[in-house]
């Protein structure tokens, strides 16, 4: 087979298809032109359905636009998602005018007459089915259904760990699907334990806040009584000195009168405070 060779890159081939992640490389590998971008394109989704519908017309059977391959089972298959001829020209034109022409004229260069857009479809190659489909919604439901894991997550889970959106997936997936749905299920009650016990220890620190925060209460109230029986004490001391500065001498008032009439004086200070 001879081999399609853009700016010096070699674009991988498998079954008729051609690499879109080595184009990728051939136009420069900028983060804006990775395939997976190209496939959120509205227009491009539409652009597959038409092959797809178009082809099965014309051949009464079965086929699809691209591949995608996990892994890569051999040194001639590398991993990533494989286009037909009509989805590499879009794919080039959706990059840039130069690239396009690039790659249009590097398949003119290969001379080896029609190429074949879209291979036949084998069992390993068969899409999910409506039913399958709507059977993994229902599990996906079910898991989001306690709310531990929002709708939006488990399906972008399912689609990292199985490289596409579910439409896109392979039937020979689907019950690994499901099981990694339903692997949600123990994460869900995982959370769930994580949530009882992180709701216990703030109990616990709720609770402790209002024993400290009663506690530093009262001893506020306590610092209050010292602070005010200080204040008496400071006035008192004061009272003193100017009674020293005021005592007379030699006065003849009887001793037991004068300490008298000192206590009554000292009680009327005192409810006066």
């Amino acid at each position: 087979m001879t081999n399609l060779v853009i700016a010096n890159h070699t674009i991988s081939q498998y079954n008729g298809f051609y690499s879109l992640n080595d184009l990728h490389r051939a136009s420069g590998a900028e983060k804006k032109h990775q395939p997976a971008l190209f496939f959120r394109n509205a227009e491009v989704q539409d652009l597959i359905l038409e092959i797809e519908r178009s082809t099965n017309l014309q051949n009464g059977e079965k086929s699809i636009a691209y591949h995608t391959i996990q892994g890569g089972n051999s040194k001639t298959t590398k991993q990533g998602t494989y286009a037909c001829r009509e989805l590499v020209y879009r794919y080039a034109m959706w990059i840039s005018p130069k690239f396009s022409l690039m790659v249009i004229r590097a398949f003119d260069a290969l001379n080896t007459g029609a190429i074949p857009c879209l291979a036949k479809t084998t069992a390993d190659d068969r899409r999910l089915s409506a039913t399958q489909i709507a059977q993994i919604r229902a599990a996906v439901k079910q898991v989001t259904s306690t709310g531990a894991v929002s709708y939006q997550y488990l399906y972008h889970a399912i689609s990292t760990e199985f490289g596409g959106n579910v439409r896109y997936l392979k039937a020979e997936q689907f019950d690994d699907v499901i099981k990694f749905i339903h692997g949600f299920s123990v994460i869900t009650t995982t959370h769930s334990e994580t949530a009882d016990y992180n709701a216990f220890w703030r109990t616990v620190g709720l609770l402790e806040h209002d024993r400290i925060k009663e506690e530093i209460h009262d001893l506020q109230k306590l610092v209050d009584v010292v602070s005010h029986r200080l204040l008496k004490l400071s006035k008192g001391t004061g009272l003193l000195f100017d009674a020293l500065n005021e005592q007379t001498t030699g006065s003849r008032m009887p001793a037991k009168q004068r300490y008298e009439q000192a206590r009554a004086f000292l009680d009327k200070q005192r409810c006066l405070d």
